[in-house]
């Protein structure tokens, strides 16, 4: 993976962390952990 594609991906992460303090569901921090793992990972 691009090191252009990682940085946009941690930036969504960091936009998803901060709707999560928002009071968004654990659910989808999950999701957005695993999307995140399988983002470092590919």
């Amino acid at each position: 993976m691009k090191k252009t594609e990682k940085g946009i991906a941690l930036i969504l992460f960091a936009i998803l962390l901060q709707l999560c303090s928002t009071g968004m569901e654990l659910f989808t921090l999950g999701l957005g952990i695993a999307g995140l793992v399988m983002a470092f990972a590919g």
